[in-house]
């Protein structure tokens, strides 16, 4: 473990797991540590990475940068999840590595979920723009924005596509127990489903925050034999 500078807890830990993307994984600390909103730590849990990563991490002299090396790729789960045990804030965000925040997501998202009258709120969420390399096109994610008690559309198949929308309480991370490390693909899928049940509420933003890149890689999502082992789980 390497990092851990700051005397006191921030309000915010941004955990971003990552494996082998060692190209990408600037562009992502960079949007994390230009946020407007400063009282954060940024978590980074490199899952047995081969390639160049503990150098792009290196570049970066922020005491608010923290680096959880695993021994070896225990999946996205698991990473995941070893950045929640370690987090200090007591709200929790999701930035894929592979992702990009706008400058004010987390300062937008903190005072939207603060705002909330809801004493079951417990996670914010915002649109993206996700951006095609292949195709070079860019649309908007999801396209209907559900707030409160969302648990029914979850289950109608509404899935917000990515965990770098989202910003939780800690507390109800653990409670759910977090990431399931069994299924194979679409596990940010599931902790909604679990977070819902268990009757905590969704604030919704109807705005993007959030640029998430495709590029048409081996991404385990698109899996179909992993889809349909993720499937049979679930059910």
């Amino acid at each position: 473990m390497q990092g851990r500078l700051t005397p006191s807890s921030p309000q915010v830990s941004v955990v971003i797991p990552t494996y082998n993307r060692a190209a990408l994984l600037g562009r992502a600390l960079r949007s994390v540590l230009t946020q407007t909103f400063s009282d954060l730590e940024c978590i980074v849990v490199d899952d047995g990475s081969t390639d160049q990563t503990t150098q792009v991490v290196a570049g970066f002299q922020d005491p608010r940068l923290l680096v959880v090396r695993l021994p070896g790729n225990s999946g996205y789960s698991r990473a995941n999840n070893t950045g929640i045990r370690v987090a200090r804030g007591e709200l929790i965000a999701f930035l894929d590595s592979d992702d990009e925040w706008l400058p004010s997501k987390l300062e937008r998202q903190v005072a939207r979920l603060r705002e909330s009258e809801d004493p079951m709120a417990a996670a914010v969420y915002c649109r993206c723009a996700i951006r095609d390399r292949l195709t070079d096109r860019t649309w908007f994610e999801p396209r209907v924005v559900h707030g409160g008690d969302v648990f029914q559309y979850l289950l109608g198949g509404w899935h917000p596509p990515s965990p770098s929308l989202f910003l939780v309480e800690r507390r109800s991370l653990l409670e759910v127990g977090g990431f399931s490390e069994s299924l194979p693909c679409t596990q940010d899928y599931d902790l909604w489903l679990r977070l819902a049940e268990a009757s905590y509420r969704f604030v919704a933003m109807d705005e993007a925050l959030v640029i998430k890149h495709e590029y048409g890689d081996d991404q385990m999502s698109d899996d179909s034999t992993a889809l349909v082992r993720t499937n049979e789980i679930l059910d």
